[in-house]
């Protein structure tokens, strides 16, 4: 995505739009208030770039973006027929043309710019999907009630805290399959059927697949992180590292993709995970899917994305912990993944018993279950796509019932008035387009600790007071 940084420009836009941005802020759609433009020209900027771009559905994290998590949204965004954009807390110091997917704009907390209070003044915006379940998404949901909230997440879990208090409050909750929805259902939330949208599994873009049985030879060690409870703790990575070091200490190859969260809540989990990358590397998600012949995790939403490959699937399981064992025995993942017992038996003897992968069939009923037979990304996307039809429909029966008649919208072209200026009318058009957003940044340079701020004209005159004593 090309960026327009030019002031003067900027400028001259935000002038050109200012009676249309404060008529679109004027929208009752919003629980506040009639909003102002912010005084900021920085966050006006962003402003202008949320309503010229104009978006249909938002994918949003209330704290800040997780890129892993965003990979599982790629393949639904990449073939939508509609409108996305990604609004989160902040984004971890990356650019945002280094990772945001195509024609899709990125809106984030800074400069003055809050886009929770400005999504009603997109007239087309009809969807919000959370990819994680955080206290700060009550402010989307309370703020903007016209529109439909989905409660995403990041992937099909097992675990019991996939299913919160807070995932009452969305209007729905998405599912892969039935399993999911069994999940949601019975976890005494008081969630009707009705309430959940089942969408297949979360193909990661990229990923290949096989049609038929192979030999075991690279394995993709993918441990979940440690959790916030030791009743929540699946992961296997303080007792199974240093077998897999010790597998690798025997010439054999392995990757090693630790969750992102690792180490959060014991930083002994982020120590183990640092001396095991020293002999297990990752070349990335994608490409260590595709690498490997295997998958050893933990009860996690990974499983169900490996699953898609159709390559067994091995979950350590430790016996001096019964109440982890119960809860998996519970589930539906020993039907189609193998349990390790890695007290017992050693890895490669373990891999070595599993070589004709007995469990074939059983892992590709789970697949055409989860992935409701999906062959391509594009397959499972259109899942997806299928249930942003309904959010669609829900919105407007919403306006209707408010007195508006949304079939009758305003198009594109009429939608956004052009400046005369065909280099301006351009530029307005890739905006439009997702092509290319308006930014203006604030120079200033922040000394460690955050101490003090100077302005770029004070620098200067620093720089010729020090310059001048120097001489």
């Amino acid at each position: 995505m090309k960026i327009c940084s030019d002031p003067k420009t900027i400028e001259t836009l935000l002038s050109f739009y200012e009676g249309d941005l404060r008529e679109a802020l004027k929208s009752d759609l919003s629980a506040l208030a009639v909003q102002e433009i912010p005084a900021k020209k920085s966050a006006a900027a962003s402003l202008l770039n949320m309503y010229l771009f104009g978006p249909e559905v938002a994918y949003v994290w209330g704290g800040v973006l997780a890129f892993s998590q965003l990979d599982i949204y790629r393949p639904y965004i990449a073939h939508s027929r509609r409108k996305s954009v990604i609004i989160c807390k902040g984004l971890k110091g990356r650019v945002i043309s280094k990772f945001a997917p195509k024609g899709v704009p990125v809106f984030h907390f800074e400069d003055g710019f809050t886009p929770h209070q400005y999504m009603a003044a997109c007239e087309h915006l009809h969807t919000a999907i959370y990819a994680t379940n955080k206290v700060d998404n009550v402010k989307y949901l309370r703020e903007n009630p016209r529109m439909v909230h989905i409660l995403g997440l990041h992937g099909d879990s097992d675990k019991p805290s996939s299913v919160t208090r807070l995932s009452s409050m969305y209007d729905y909750v998405l599912a892969a399959d039935a399993n999911a929805t069994n999940r949601v259902l019975n976890s005494k939330l008081q969630i009707q059927a009705d309430r959940v949208l089942v969408v297949g599994g979360s193909p990661i873009e990229g990923v290949e697949t096989i049609k038929a049985r192979r030999p075991i030879k690279n394995i993709l060690y993918a441990p979940t992180w440690e959790g916030y409870q030791n009743l929540g703790n699946f992961s296997s990575l303080k007792s199974v590292a240093p077998l897999m070091q010790d597998y690798s200490a025997t010439g054999n190859v392995l990757r090693f993709r630790p969750h992102p969260g690792t180490g959060a809540h014991d930083k002994q989990y982020k120590v183990i995970a640092k001396e095991l990358k020293q002999v297990a590397k990752t070349k990335g998600k994608v490409a260590d899917f595709n690498w490997s012949d295997v998958l050893i995790a933990d009860v996690s939403g990974v499983i169900s994305e490996y699953v898609y490959s159709r390559k067994p699937v091995v979950v350590p399981v430790d016996l001096e912990n019964p109440k982890i064992l119960e809860y998996i025995n519970k589930t539906s993942i020993p039907d189609y993944c193998y349990l390790w017992d890695f007290r017992s038996v050693p890895l490669a003897e373990f891999l070595d018993s599993i070589s004709a992968d007995p469990l074939w069939e059983k892992r590709m009923e789970k697949r055409e279950n989860a992935y409701f037979g999906a062959e391509t990304q594009a397959d499972v996307a259109n899942l997806f796509e299928q249930k942003l039809d309904l959010c669609e429909s829900i919105w407007k029966n919403r306006l209707m019932q408010k007195g508006y008649q949304p079939w009758m919208g305003r198009s594109e072209a009429d939608r956004i008035r052009l400046p005369e200026d065909g280099a301006l009318a351009e530029l307005v058009k890739s905006v439009m387009a997702g092509e290319t957003m308006l930014e203006l940044r604030e120079r200033r340079l922040v000394r460690k600790g955050g101490i003090r701020k100077r302005s770029a004209a004070a620098l200067t005159r620093l720089g010729k007071r020090v310059s001048k004593v120097l001489s």
